[in-house]
């Protein structure tokens, strides 16, 4: 659920927070409602930036439905590249092995100016 939690961070305390990186965002929880629900919490883009990413193995098998569909509302409240992205990694699964192997992505996306 930390993928969720940190979304939820960004959309409470826009003014703490201004970078949500949301690895394995476990959207089946409450399906479509709660997508819906998380995107039109987030700031406006703009000075904030999301990075989603899901794997293609167990739990994240489930996940790729609902993250099209974050990721299409996200891009009409007009989040583009530079403040949001969204990625597949393939034969990954929703645990810290998988993550580890990935991890520079989001970070280097976090800390680049």
């Amino acid at each position: 659920m930390g993928g969720l939690n940190t979304l939820y961070a960004l959309g409470e305390n826009p003014t703490k927070f201004f970078t949500a990186l949301s690895l394995s965002p476990h959207w089946p929880f409450a399906g479509n409602g709660l997508v819906e629900a998380t995107i039109r919490s987030l700031p406006d883009p703009g000075q904030h930036k999301i990075w989603m990413s899901h794997g293609t193995k167990g739990l994240d098998a489930a996940y790729a439905p609902f993250q099209m569909y974050a990721d299409e509302l996200l891009r009409a409240r007009g989040y583009k590249n530079h403040d949001f992205i969204s990625k597949v990694y393939n034969r990954s699964g929703h645990n810290e092995r998988s993550w580890a192997k990935y991890l520079d992505q989001p970070m280097r996306f976090w800390l680049a100016s």
